[in-house]
This record gives C-alpha cells, sequence and structure tokens, in this order.
C-alpha cells in the first residue's frame, strides 16, 4: 500500500463563543450540525465540546470550545485543536504513514478514537497535521440527532464533569 492523501477531512479550530459560531455556520455559510460531544478533557484538565458541520459544498468544520479559554487564546491553551485532517484512505494506508513518517525522522502520535487509529504529527512550522483512515467517520445520522441537544446544553450552561 502507498502512502498517499486522498483528500482533506476535515478542518477543525478552536471556537471561543458557541451560541455565535453555531448561528454562523448554520444561518451565514447555510451549514448543517452533524455531531456534538461533551466530554471533560483530563489531559487538558478542562470540560470541551467538539461540534462538526457540514458546509454546502460538502466540507466539514470541526469547532472545538473549551470551557474557560477565552478568546484571544490564553497561555497554556491546547495547541493540537486547530489541525488539518487529511484522509490517507485504510487502516492499512495508516500503516504506510507511520513508516513514512519514521524514515523522514517526522515524530507523530497514535490516536485511536471512533474506532479507528489516526496519526497526528506536526510540519516544520508547528502546524498539527491528523491522517484519518476514512473520511468524515464521525459524521453518522446518531451523531446528527444528538448533536442539537449537546450544543443546546452548553449554551445553556451545561459542562461535563471529570470522569464523564
Amino acid at each position: 500500500m502507498e502512502a498517499s492523501i486522498c483528500g482533506v477531512d476535515h478542518l477543525a479550530l478552536q471556537c471561543y463563543d458557541v451560541a455565535r459560531s453555531h448561528d454562523f455556520y448554520t444561518r451565514v455559510l447555510g451549514g448543517t450540525l452533524t455531531s456534538a460531544d461533551a466530554a471533560y478533557g483530563a489531559a487538558w484538565g478542562h470540560a470541551y465540546m467538539l461540534f462538526g458541520y457540514r458546509l454546502p459544498d460538502g466540507t466539514s468544520m470541526a469547532l472545538f470550545a473549551v470551557d474557560g479559554i477565552e478568546s484571544p487564546p490564553a497561555p497554556g491553551a491546547m495547541d493540537d485543536i486547530n489541525h488539518i485532517a487529511l484522509i490517507a484512505g485504510s487502516a492499512q494506508a495508516i500503516e504506510a504513514w507511520k513508516a513514512r513518517l519514521a524514515g523522514h525522522g517526522v515524530a507523530f502520535e497514535a490516536v485511536s478514537h471512533g474506532g479507528a487509529e489516526h496519526l497526528y504529527f506536526r510540519d516544520p512550522n508547528g502546524h498539527v497535521f491528523e491522517l484519518t483512515p476514512e473520511p468524515k467517520a464521525f459524521e453518522t445520522p446518531e451523531n446528527a440527532a444528538m448533536a442539537g441537544p449537546i450544543v443546546d446544553r452548553w449554551i445553556g450552561g451545561e459542562r461535563p464533569a471529570a470522569g464523564e
């Protein structure tokens, strides 16, 4: 299997105002809320919400709202939220990418989420890249059905606690 890029999976950005962002991505850009998940990030020490939109052209945007992080980013803001996710195409391609990155001396981290292994690494400028085995695995009908209530609870002030 050759290590190749099949396309961009999604863009992930930090979000400082969920209500205004939700309005912007749905009403201004015409996107559809496709997924949301709120949890406590033990590694970060903050509750967070990840919520996604599909724009009319099919582009996927993922926004991270992190409790306690104000705009502009405060010292200690997580530096791995903003990233570019590229589609590797398969689990076998992820394995090929491990060898390619290692062969070029590029440090990477393999993380399992969404039932599949993803690779995270940085370019020489510090920008974070993610390699996903398959496109938009988080955009399921089940996630879309749960997304609205999760976003509403977050806007209403409800936050996940540690251990949830």
